[in-house]
């Protein structure tokens, strides 16, 4: 088994001995350079971490196999327990040495590990302990494959001095090839190093809705890279790339299914080099959430006190983050959620007492973290007037017969308002509560125009009572009457078609000329001065009744 030798200067955590240096070392029992394999060869790097210090309290670092050419290989680390482990584990020095070792891939070729030492004794072999990290180079690996070590500072501290025979190297060099298969090393002087990239926007666990941008950046050393991309490792397959700057990808509205997505930018160099950022999660969310609201209705008319709103909301893919009422476009009242939901009720107060009288929109909006929106609207009418009840036609005291049209008003409110709940049109004798009926009744309301018909041809002559009632929707009744006197025969209506005009006084003239015989409701008709016959001083005065004269 072939093993790379490369040293590193790590300065770390040591009890007693603050600022004391580390030394981790990628050894080669041969001393070259690299490890030459063939395809589907299990390989074993070893790195070794000692120091001078008796206790090293703890290391927090990654190793990173980056790929020159043919990709990266696999990983296995899976820790077997302390001593010797046949994936990767620890060897110690001594067997009094205590370990916690923690060791995971990150990505393929990326291995993370952690560990804390205490009570390292003196070492027999070596300072400290030996990571064993097993590297199964591809099947079908080519021949030029090859791959490189890179460790990182995981710390965040920047705490790495890197070392090699030319001195201190930059964070994140490229130490030295490490795996190759073929007859011949890369050759010195070949772009080994991958392009740098992240994702700068959106942050990890952001919430998206609608049209997903996606920020990149991506930095080569030499020059920019040749192609920068963004994969989304949950939808096998997809890439989408750009060769120019901006490194910016959009992904359209219903591309990206509702739930948690991984994002992988890479770039790629003209040497071939390939360079992937950190995995940013996503969670897209493409709808809106539900919203049920209870307690008034879609359009309520009141006259004050409070009414009391539950709205009952969720959202399937992420959360709820607040819930508002609106009244007349002015926030009311918000609830500003904290915590999932699954269909709770939020309840709200609106103090109808508080309101102008009138008209007034009620709205609630529920809002999910990914910023999408559900509403509810709703009119309330805020109504402290009682409605108008007005008989115009036939006026007070007016004699009727036969078919009579009644008109007038029954409305609550402003043109338009909707008020009236019902009204009611009624006829009775005077002075007889009893003898009342029902002419006519609606839900709409009328302004001026016909209210219902009344036929007295069956009546009795005498005084008769109309009586209009209007209630409006929050309960307020307005009741008007008009007293009129049915008759059979109309003074002066000699032809009896209702009215008098002049062909009734020239049917008075020819029946005292003898030229005509009238019926006796004619001639009832035609005595229009109650003396018992119908003579010419009937039909003057029939004249100037027609000429309102009398």
């Amino acid at each position: 088994m072939k093993l790379a030798r490369i040293t590193l200067i790590l300065p770390l955590l040591i009890a007693g001995a603050a600022g004391a240096q580390v030394r981790v070392e990628v050894t080669d029992p041969l001393g070259s350079a690299s490890i030459k394999a063939t395809p589907g060869q299990e390989v074993t790097l070893q790195v070794r971490v000692g120091s001078t210090a008796q206790d090293i309290q703890g290391l927090d670092m990654t190793l990173d196999l980056t790929s020159i050419t043919g990709g990266a290989p696999p990983l296995e680390p899976e820790p077997q327990g302390n001593g010797v482990s046949a994936r990767l584990g620890a060897i110690f020095s001594t067997s009094s040495a205590t370990t916690d070792l923690s060791a995971r891939e990150v990505a393929p070729g990326r291995v993370k590990v952690m560990a804390s030492y205490q009570n390292i004794g003196s070492p027999a072999n070596g300072p400290g302990c030996l990571l064993e990290i097993p590297v199964r180079v591809p099947a079908t690996a080519p021949d030029g494959s090859s791959w490189a070590v890179k460790v990182t500072d995981d710390t965040g501290g920047n705490r790495f001095t890197v070392s090699s025979g030319q001195g201190p190297l930059p964070l994140g060099t490229l130490l030295s090839a490490a795996v190759y298969v073929g007859e011949k090393p890369p050759a010195s002087g070949v772009d080994v190093l991958p392009p740098e990239v992240s994702i700068v926007s959106p942050a990890p666990g952001s919430y998206a809705r609608g049209e997903l941008t996606v920020q990149v950046e991506a930095t080569e050393e030499t020059a920019e890279p040749a192609r920068v991309g963004l994969k989304v490792l949950d939808i096998p397959g997809f890439l989408v790339e750009t060769d120019h700057l901006p490194y910016s990808f959009t992904l359209s509205q219903g591309l990206l299914p509702d739930g948690e997505h991984q994002l992988v930018a890479q770039a790629i160099d003209a040497a071939g080099n390939v360079g992937e950022s950190d995995v940013v999660k996503v969670i897209y969310d493409g709808h809106a959430p539900v919203l049920q609201v209870m307690g008034m209705d879609t359009s309520a008319y009141l006259v004050g006190g409070q009414v009391t709103l539950l709205a009952r909301t969720s959202d399937e893919t992420t959360s709820i983050s607040k819930v508002v009422l609106f009244v007349d476009a002015s926030l009311l009242n918000a609830k500003v959620l904290t915590h999932p939901n699954a269909g709770d009720d939020y309840q709200f107060t609106v103090d109808v007492s508080s309101l102008d009288e009138g008209y007034h929109a009620v709205g609630i909006t529920s809002t999910d973290k990914a910023g999408n929106s559900a509403n509810w609207t709703s009119s309330l009418h805020v109504d402290r007037t009682p409605p108008v009840a007005a008989i115009d036609a036939p006026t007070q005291g007016a004699k009727v017969r036969g078919a009579v049209s009644i008109s007038g008003t029954a409305s609550d409110g402003p043109e338009g308002w909707k008020g009236v709940r019902s009204f009611l049109l009624e006829a009775g004798k005077a002075g007889s509560e009893s003898s009342f009926r029902a002419l006519a009744e609606g839900h709409t309301e009328v302004r001026g125009g016909l209210l219902g018909r009344w036929d007295t041809s069956s009546l009795a002559a005498g005084d008769y009572v109309l009586r209009l009632t209007v209630e409006d929707k929050v309960g307020h009744q307005t009741q008007t009457t008009s007293q009129v006197t049915v008759v059979k025969t109309i003074p002066g209506d000699v032809d009896g078609n209702g009215s008098v005009g002049v062909k009734d006084a020239l049917a008075v003239l020819k029946a005292v000329a003898g030229l005509v015989t009238l019926t006796d409701a004619g001639k009832a008709a035609a005595d229009v001065d109650g003396n018992g016959k119908v003579d010419v001083k009937d039909a003057v005065k029939l004249l100037k009744m027609v000429a309102g004269l009398a």
